[in-house]
């Protein structure tokens, strides 16, 4: 596997990625984001904001396999926190371990970045997601934010 961050790639990439890997995703405002471009091309623009002048283009890391991109983690800096704002395999590269590989990439990033926490937000239906962050030492917060459950990890 082959790892590109926003460095080599450009915004548009994780774009078309983003989109790739979500249109048909169990975590349903991902889905409804990836149904349009346009609004797909928003919602990563909101999320290079966030991160303001903390921004890393090192924490946006794609993921392929024989020269064709098959998922993505974006780690980024908010508040002085780590956050896993986003991590996407594309559906038919799904359950080979391509998700926990790059929120592993991730999490390192952050933790280069001297940050000893981390949060993610994930849609209480998408159970394989929740199943994949519990194997990497995420613990469900005490309350939940709309239909997300915060999670924390130490890195």
């Amino acid at each position: 596997m082959k790892l590109s961050t926003l460095r080599q790639l450009n915004t548009e990439t994780f774009v078309d990625l983003f989109i790739k890997c979500f249109k048909d995703s169990k975590d349903r405002d991902a889905s409804q984001i990836a149904s349009n471009k346009e609004k797909t091309k928003q919602f990563i623009q909101q999320l290079h904001e966030r991160e303001g002048s903390d921004h890393d283009p090192d924490g946006w890391i794609a993921a392929s396999l024989e020269n064709k991109l098959v998922g993505f983690v974006v780690a980024i800096q908010e508040s002085g926190r780590g956050l896993i704002a986003e991590v996407g395999v594309e559906p038919k590269h799904r359950r080979k371990g391509i998700g926990l590989f790059l929120t592993t990439k991730g999490l390192q990033r952050l933790k280069e970045r001297g940050l000893n926490q981390a949060f993610l937000g994930v849609d209480l239906e998408n159970t394989e997601a929740i199943s994949l962050y519990e194997k990497l030492g995420f613990q469900k917060l005490p309350w939940e934010i709309y239909e997300f459950e915060a999670k924390i990890c130490p890195i």
